[in-house]
């Protein structure tokens, strides 16, 4: 690819390879988030899981990637390259909010490469 000019947070390239101009610059995501739906009771467990998926136009609804995976997933994605191996999800932090307005960090996960999903097996403690 060749670049070409930088504007607004964006870069444009041109590809030999394919013909097109391509533009690089952040995107939109979307996260959908699921764990119970009623209370909690200390000691009983209780799953958090979700996704966290691409929203930008070019390819919409497809998993979200660490940094170090983009290169090779957006090949796969738009240059018909193989399915890259070890494609990294991108890291998400679960975090709660008690019914007496207390903020409290849960975990920190990555979701799947591959599938944008992610998820937590959560057993509340006492919080002293």
């Amino acid at each position: 690819m060749q670049p070409g000019a930088i504007a607004d947070g964006y870069l444009t390239a041109g590809n030999g390879y394919d013909g097109y101009m391509y533009v690089f610059g952040k995107g939109k995501s979307s996260n959908n988030d699921r764990g119970p739906l009623t209370s909690v009771t200390l000691g009983q467990k209780a799953v958090l899981k979700g996704t966290v998926l691409d929203q930008s136009p070019g390819q919409p609804g497809t998993p979200c990637v660490a940094k170090e995976s983009m290169t090779e997933w957006m090949d796969y994605l738009h240059m018909q390259h193989t399915v890259p191996a070890n494609v990294k999800g991108v890291s998400v932090s679960i975090d709660i909010v008690d019914p007496n307005s207390n903020f409290f960090h849960i975990a920190d996960v990555t979701t799947d490469g591959y599938s944008g999903t992610f998820g937590y097996e959560w057993n509340p403690k006492s919080q002293d």
